[in-house]
């Protein structure tokens, strides 16, 4: 691990995440640490499992408002996504097929200020720019939506 950036924290198991998702989400946070500003990303291209529709949510995330942004019940009651974390509901043929945890938070929309997000986007517009900004510390990354 670099000493620019914390990748360590990539999975909970609060949130059920099997030891493939959590290769998947260091692989995702190892690639974004390698990118340049103004480079574009496609998430379809960083994920290899298929997917028609991708859901993501911030920190304080309810379950009652994942659920309802998803359309159907996923979550147990009481479940919420952490500060600092960021869950990628990845839908396919109507249901779950994958999800991914980020920590820190690494997708950003300047369309919405709510930490929650609540963000879901077909493949083709899951398209971002990337941007970071650095101190003296470490480089913080983000693939912010167009």
């Amino acid at each position: 691990m670099s000493s620019s950036y914390d990748f360590g924290r990539l999975a909970d198991p609060i949130h059920h995440q099997t030891e493939e998702q959590v290769r998947w989400a260091a692989q995702i946070a190892e690639s974004a640490r390698g990118m340049r500003d103004g480079e574009r990303v496609t998430l379809g291209d960083q994920v290899p499992f298929p997917w028609d529709r991708v859901c993501i949510f911030g920190g304080g995330a309810s379950e009652t408002f994942v659920n309802e942004t998803l359309g159907f019940t996923w979550l147990a009651q009481r479940d919420f996504v952490e500060e600092d974390r960021q869950i990628w509901v990845f839908v396919h043929d109507g249901q779950v097929g994958q999800h991914l945890v980020l920590s820190p938070p690494l997708i950003g929309s300047r369309a919405t200020q709510d930490a929650r997000m609540g963000l879901c986007l077909q493949p083709q517009e899951a398209v971002f720019t990337v941007e970071s900004f650095s101190t003296t510390a470490y480089r913080r990354v983000f693939w912010m939506l167009d």
